[in-house]
């Protein structure tokens, strides 16, 4: 379900809890959905593409475990210091107004096009077993991340390195990560059904 956090009901703490909650249980949903639909799969149902120029599905998930790697530790960074410095007092709302669009823009089905940025490029050989094992991993250092930014002010803490600009904020890039998640499995499940897919 996507992230629209409610900005007329609640406390402030109340709103961002729910919110995070949100996050990490799209990341459940996304293990899930791995398990049942993507580890059945064999390595030539995984490096198929359905037309050139067009992501296979190994690809879609290698992508999704490449931005996950960049945002977690800076994420858990900004998270640890505000932490330590005992600014937690949570926000009004969990990522800023000026985020929202894109945000939006990110949700399945998809409208809107875009390109990676370079440094979120797939390779095109896939390795099941890291795909495996990458899956898992970050989605669980995720749901940690999530809980550890309770009490955190999401809209007003900024991560620095963002590809994805204007998500900035802790609050912003969680939602993003989760919104990237719906938006590549949408992608994947599209690959799956389409003419031609080996049975």
């Amino acid at each position: 379900m996507p992230i629209e956090p409610d900005m007329t009901s609640g406390p402030g703490q109340e709103r961002a809890a729910a919110f995070l909650q949100s996050c990490v249980d799209q990341m459940d949903t996304s293990r899930q959905w791995f398990m049942k639909h993507i580890l059945p799969l064999s390595p030539d149902q995984l490096r198929w593409r359905p037309q050139t120029g067009c992501w296979s599905i190994g690809e879609c998930l290698d992508h999704l475990s490449l931005t996950l790697a960049h945002y977690l530790p800076k994420i858990e960074q900004s998270v640890g210091e505000h932490s330590r410095a005992g600014q937690n007092h949570g926000a009004l709302l969990p990522f800023p107004e000026s985020e929202r669009e894109y945000l939006r823009h990110l949700e399945p089905p998809v409208s809107r096009q875009a390109t990676a940025p370079l440094a979120l490029q797939p390779t095109a050989a896939v390795d099941p077993d890291r795909i495996v094992d990458e899956f898992t991993d970050l989605r669980e250092r995720y749901a940690r991340i999530g809980r550890l930014a309770s009490g955190v002010d999401l809209a007003g803490i900024r991560i620095r390195g963002s590809l994805h600009l204007p998500v900035e904020s802790v609050g912003g890039v969680l939602a993003l990560l989760a919104a990237h998640d719906r938006r590549h499995i949408w992608q994947v499940d599209r690959v799956r059904s389409r003419r031609g897919f080996p049975v």
